[in-house]
């Protein structure tokens, strides 16, 4: 008879914990209703962000020994703060899209402006991370030193794309924040600063920052 005790015990168990569950279940569907409340959130989200940026520029002909070549192999490099707004709209429980302008310190007598179009994606619409792209327009605003000594300034524009990953924190709230990291690519086409004519110019900006949603 001793020998029956634990499987009658286990079966009593068993049987305490499916009651036990069937009446988690029932207590818990009507908090999943409540909690289903924040889906019904507006469609517009307003994005602020910022952070630190790392730069390189570098171009086919700036390579070592030639004209206005800077640093081993005639590429530049460079640390700088940016500021970003997006304006975005829900398209999907798992994505959003808008536009992105964001805009750098000055770097080597340079600015640049990046106006792209940008789309938020949630691989699993209840949780934080997400991936980001974009594409768009590019703006670099350059001090020269012109051939006859004077100083001017150059206007250039191109295009660029960029990706990225964040996690958004306190997701589904008026107001959430997420960590967030991208890589900047762009390009400017041939570039004229004095007599030298650099040739397909390449610029690349790695973004570590966090940004701020209004939801």
């Amino acid at each position: 008879m001793d020998v029956l005790r634990p499987p009658a015990r286990l079966r009593r168990a068993l049987a305490a914990l499916a009651i036990a569950a069937s009446v988690l279940s029932a207590a818990a569907s009507p908090a999943d209703a409540q909690q289903a409340a924040p889906a019904a959130r507006g469609p517009f989200i307003l994005g602020l962000g910022g952070g630190y940026a790392a730069t390189k520029s570098d171009c086919s002909n700036c390579g070592s020994g030639e004209e206005g070549a800077v640093g081993e192999d005639g590429a530049t490099y460079g640390d700088v703060a940016f500021l970003a707004i997006a304006p975005m709209w829900r398209v999907s429980a798992k994505a959003a899209a808008g536009v992105e302008v964001q805009a750098e310190s000055s770097r080597e007598n340079a600015r640049s402006l990046y106006v792209m179009g940008i789309v938020r994606f949630h691989p699993w619409a209840a949780r934080g991370f997400f991936l980001g792209a974009g594409f768009g327009l590019v703006q670099v605003k350059s001090t020269l030193l012109l051939p006859d000594g004077s100083n001017g300034t150059g206007t250039y524009r191109g295009i660029g794309f960029e990706y990225g990953v964040g996690w958004e924190l306190l997701k589904d709230r008026p107001i959430s924040f997420a960590p967030y990291g991208a890589h900047f690519v762009s390009t400017l086409a041939s570039v004229t600063v004095g007599d030298f004519t650099g040739v397909n110019v390449i610029g690349n900006v790695w973004v570590a920052g966090v940004r701020v949603f209004f939801n």
